[in-house]
């Protein structure tokens, strides 16, 4: 699937009698990133994420699609080259799953076979067994409905996936499945994803950078651990809790830290590269004895002192 860069250059938006909800953003919107917007309620991230399919239109500043301005496209036309999620999940009740999925597809005149191949094939990418797609949305969980509401907005292959909150409304546990599928798609299909939350954890766990939106302006966009160790403001320290060193070793792995150790003979405990070091800690600290990252090649440990270099560094 391709996907599209995004550049908001001078973004503003002023609603009717109102302050300025967004002011002159400035962001560059890699092809295939996935970029999350992190703030608080009102902070005008959502607003934002809306100029990109023209839901709000910006009131000055100029959005480009892949060098493109979206202004000059017909909305309908933009729209259906971006796909949208929302916590809200706007399913279509009377339809069943398939007939959800096949709508954007059916209304660009795709073929029948086309359209039916796609079906399955977004079914088994948001995993969803393919009796579901005789059900209605009312049989669904909280969790499934979303799931078919990632699959409706990936339908006609767009290259830009918008998502504005859209697991806000489920637990913890479902909300922690849904990340992982996501980020399951976003290494499958490499699209454009940018993604609105106010919750840190989320932003932290799904994005390749993190924009952080103040009062309707951008204060700082990185990537995870580097918006860790170095926030630009108070505030950006405040709402992402970067003195917390434990939100650090969420975002290194075990393989990342590991360090060579060729005399060292302890059987030990194995931990996997891919283990964040906040798991690899816990174990150090309830098992009493480092660990010994697996797989072939050179002996290579983590303990105490490999996490704290990582973390120094």
């Amino acid at each position: 699937m391709a996907s599209a860069s995004i550049s908001l250059r001078g973004v503003s938006v002023r609603y009717p009698d109102g302050p300025l909800a967004v002011r002159e953003v400035d962001l560059e919107i890699g092809s295939g990133e996935l970029l999350v917007l992190l703030g608080a309620s009102g902070s005008g991230k959502s607003t934002l994420l809306r100029t990109i399919n023209r839901l709000v239109p910006p009131t000055s500043g100029t959005i480009l699609i892949d060098g493109r301005d979206a202004a000059a496209l017909e909305p309908v036309e933009l729209r259906r080259r971006i796909g949208y999620v929302i916590q809200a999940v706007g399913l279509f009740p009377h339809l069943t799953v398939g007939e959800n999925v096949a709508i954007v597809p059916q209304l660009l005149g795709w073929e029948r076979a086309r359209i039916e191949a796609r079906v399955r094939e977004l079914l088994r990418l948001v995993r969803l067994d393919p009796s579901y797609r005789e059900r209605l949305p009312r049989m669904l969980s909280g969790g499934e409905q979303q799931r078919v509401g990632v699959a409706r907005a990936l339908a006609a292959e767009p290259p830009i996936l918008l998502m504005d909150e859209p697991f806000g409304a489920v637990d913890a546990i479902v909300r922690l499945e849904l990340q992982n599928e996501l980020l399951a798609i976003h290494r499958e299909l490499g699209t454009t994803i940018v993604f609105v939350t106010h919750d840190v954890d989320e932003a932290l766990r799904l994005a390749q950078r993190v924009a952080v939106v103040h009062t309707g302006t951008l204060v700082q966009a990185d990537a995870p651990l580097r918006l860790l160790a170095a926030p630009r403001t108070p505030y950006v320290a405040d709402l992402v809790g970067a003195a917390d060193v434990l939100r650090r070793l969420s975002l290194i792995t075990a393989g990342e830290a590991a360090e060579a150790a060729p005399n060292f003979s302890e059987s030990g405990r194995v931990i996997e590269p891919h283990a964040t070091l906040r798991e690899a800690l816990g174990r150090i600290l309830t098992e009493g004895e480092p660990l010994i990252l697996a797989g072939n090649g050179p002996r290579r440990i983590v303990d105490i002192a490999a996490i704290a270099k990582a973390v120094r560094a």
